[in-house]
Formats: C-alpha cells, structure tokens, sequence
C-alpha cells in the first residue's frame, strides 16, 4: 500500500488549484470587461452571439506552478519528497516551454499575434521534450510497427505536441468542449500515473484539473447570469495543450513499462 501522504498531498493540491482558480477567474472576468478584451462572435467556429471575455486562461499556468510548488515544498518539509522529483531536465524544459507559450498566449489575447509566429512558437517549444529525451520510441505493432529510430520518433513526437495543443485551441469556441475534453483526459492520465507511482505527474494533472473545475462553470454556466460566461483564450487553451501533449507522451513513452 502507498504511502497515504502522497494521496493527501495530492488531493490539498487539488483543492487548492480550484480555491485559486475560483478567485482569480472573477477578477479577471472584471478586467476584461471593463478593458473589453472580448472574442467576438465567429461563424467558423463559435456558438456564442455575443462578445464574450477571453482571458479565463490568464489565470491556469500561475496557478498550476504555484500549486505544485507549493505541494512539492510541503512534501519536502515533512520529510516525503516524491521518489522522482528532481531538477531533471525534462521537467525545466516541460516548464520553460509552457512559459514561452503562455506568453505568446498573453500576447496574442491582447494584441494579437499573426498565427505563422504562434505556428513557429509551437514548433520550437514542441522541441524541449525530445531534447530532453521524451518522444515517441516505437507504436507497439501498431499498422506492424514497432521501434522507431529516433530521426522519426523526434519529429513525430513534434507533430504530435503541435496537433494537441492547436486542437485544444480550435476547440475553445465551444462552451464546456475544450475544459471538459481536458478535465477526463487529465483525470484519466493522473489516474494511470498513480498506478505508476509516479506522483509528479500525478500532481501536475489533479492540480491543472482542480484549476478547470472553476473555469467550466464560468464557461458553461456563465452565460445563464449576464455578462459572466468566460473563454480561455489562446493563453489558456496552448499551456493547456502543451500540458496535455506532455503528460500523454510521458505516460506512453516515459513509464517503467510500456501502457
């Protein structure tokens, strides 16, 4: 049996995220009207017909960072420190890339930012895993394929980051689509991960999962009180989809036995 610890360790994480969430994405909800930074209605791809506040996202990446800080800093301090927790690579770069797409996020929800330059953003920050050494080694007899030599596995790990994060990012003009999708697959890969004692990445999906709990009601339910519904925007859905490309890419690729 495992140590309970790590089960409550994880579930004050949780709960955290979603108190953190729960405050932040009001104020930001503020802001953004009274600075009307809105998406406007889009035939291609929105439902909505009004001008709806775009920055829900402004507030995951702080509040998973923080978090997981925090959980890790406790664990630490009461003398249980997660088995793999470490300053390895894989994690600083993991970070470093969700900066630089949180920002090119910000940026794009505020001013704007031509979609070849959020392109080239995505391709570079879809490099810091297989530097790290994360990407995709083989498909397990998948269409009779089995190991991958790593000039293919690189870019198809590549290609794989790049077309999560873009689907969670197309997918946020749908109220609840891109939220929920990602709650039961975070939900689903914490899940597997806690098979595998590997609490890290445990941590990393209950806590982006506790910070979309508040965020869906303000995206589904929002719209029932005016002017409260809430889209994540670029900021949100591309953190969001580079977290989802990594912890998916870890769990098939990075696990101590194959899935």
């Amino acid at each position: 049996m495992e140590n309970p610890t790590f089960y409550a360790l994880i579930f004050a994480a949780f709960c955290i995220a979603v108190a953190i969430s729960s405050l932040l994405l009001p104020r930001i909800l503020m802001i953004a009207l009274r600075k009307k930074l809105v998406s406007l209605p889009n035939s291609c791809r929105d439902i909505h017909v009004k001008p709806i506040p775009r920055l829900g996202g402004v507030a995951f990446f702080p509040n998973i960072l923080f978090t997981v800080s925090f959980i890790i800093a406790v664990s630490i301090l009461i003398g249980q420190p997660y088995p793999e927790i470490g300053l390895s690579a894989e994690f600083l770069l993991a970070i470093c890339a969700v900066v630089v797409l949180y920002l090119t996020g910000v940026a794009d929800d505020l001013v704007g930012v031509p979609y070849k330059y959020k392109f080239v953003a995505q391709i570079l920050c879809s490099l810091s895993l297989p530097i790290a050494g994360l990407y995709v080694e083989g498909l397990d007899g998948f269409l009779f394929i089995g190991a991958l030599p790593m000039w293919i596995g690189i870019p198809f790990a590549m290609l794989i980051i790049v077309f999560v994060v873009n689907t969670i990012n197309l997918v946020d003009g749908i109220d609840g689509l891109a939220s929920g999708i990602s709650m039961v697959v975070l939900i689903a890969l914490g899940c597997a991960f806690m098979r595998y004692g590997m609490w890290l990445y445990t941590l990393i999906a209950f806590t982006t999962v506790g910070t979309l709990i508040p965020f869906f009601y303000f995206n589904v339910f929002g719209g029932k009180k005016k002017g409260r519904n809430l889209f994540m925007g670029d900021t949100g859905s591309l953190t969001l989809g580079f977290i989802i490309a990594w912890l998916s890419l870890k769990y098939a690729f990075g696990t101590p036995e194959s899935p």
